[in-house]
């Protein structure tokens, strides 16, 4: 029983580590540079506003009357965001890039928040003067451009509008990308030249490793008590709660062997382990499913 308890210890740490220090690997993920340090960005031929990094205010209306969009930009983290026209030549792209190096054996996440706004309704329609398709996409890619993950797209077909208001966006890479360098890759595409008009604003891009949680889901209680096998609480106990993704949180139990982690994401598998050098618990590591607060998770030590 000792040699099975100590080989999955042993799995644990070497699996999961201590992932509470998350690294964002992106440069200048909020471009408050005033510019595109750390960023490849690239403007396509025949290019109605080109890439720029500006305060709020920026783009929009610039007194040609467009109804209903695109509108002003928005900062939404810092001072500065990253935005383009969108309306280029046709069937040629905005691209804004970074190369980023996941370290080996590490889970990773990606976030960021943009707006895509494209305006086909009030200039041209489906007659004579058909404005064609939009898209954006945003990628993952290995650095020869081979496409190895599309993380979100917005298509405008032909005499519509689109406009998706900001959205904060979180994607778990896992460790499909261990020890490997991609490139995140935002891009617009349009099938038509210069028609429009458009906006599409992107800011705060972090790629975490070790991964994060997201930080939009709910959190919850997860909390229990650590006791001998006489029902005596057992303090200074090491508890750890992993998630699915390697993130790893540590508690200590207090006088009476209790121990809460807060703010737990739901919807999720997780590890439970408990770790103390005078007690072996028989049911630690423990797997369980947290979808709303979980109380009196409670272990108890073997004689």
């Amino acid at each position: 029983m000792k040699k099975m308890f100590y080989l999955v210890l042993v799995f644990l740490t070497v699996s999961y580590g201590n992932r509470s220090h998350a690294a964002d690997l992106i440069v200048n993920g909020s471009f408050e540079t005033g510019n595109f340090t750390g960023w490849t960005a690239t403007n396509p031929a025949s290019a109605w506003r080109l890439w720029a990094v500006s305060a709020s205010g920026a783009g929009g209306d610039d007194g040609s009357g467009y109804t209903p969009v695109p509108t002003a930009t928005v900062v939404q983290h810092g001072t500065r965001s990253a935005w383009n026209g969108v309306t280029a030549g046709a069937n040629t792209s905005f691209v804004l890039s970074q190369d980023v190096t996941i370290p080996a054996g590490q889970t990773a996440s990606v976030q960021w928040v943009d707006r895509y706004q494209l305006n086909y309704t009030q200039f041209c329609g489906s007659g004579a003067n058909p404005c064609g398709t939009g898209d954006y996409f945003v990628e993952i890619l290995n650095t020869s451009n081979v496409l190895q993950r599309t993380l979100y797209t917005v298509h405008t077909a032909n005499n519509t509008n689109s406009n998706t208001g900001y959205v904060t966006h979180y994607v778990l890479l896992g460790t499909a990308f261990a020890g490997q360098t991609i490139r995140l890759r935002f891009r617009t595409l349009v099938s038509n030249t210069l028609e429009g008009p458009g906006q599409v604003e992107i800011d705060n891009v972090r790629l975490n490793a070790p991964a994060v949680l997201n930080p939009s889901a709910a959190g919850v209680m997860v909390d229990g008590r650590i006791l001998s096998n006489d029902g005596r609480g057992i303090a200074g106990t090491a508890v750890s709660l992993t998630a699915a993704n390697g993130t790893r949180r540590n508690a200590i139990t207090s006088s009476l062997g209790y121990y809460h982690f807060e703010d737990v994401e739901t919807g999720g598998t997780y590890i439970i382990a408990v770790v103390n050098k005078r007690y072996l618990f028989p049911d630690s590591p423990r797997v369980v499913v947290i979808n709303d607060q979980l109380s009196e998770l409670n272990f108890t030590a073997i004689p």
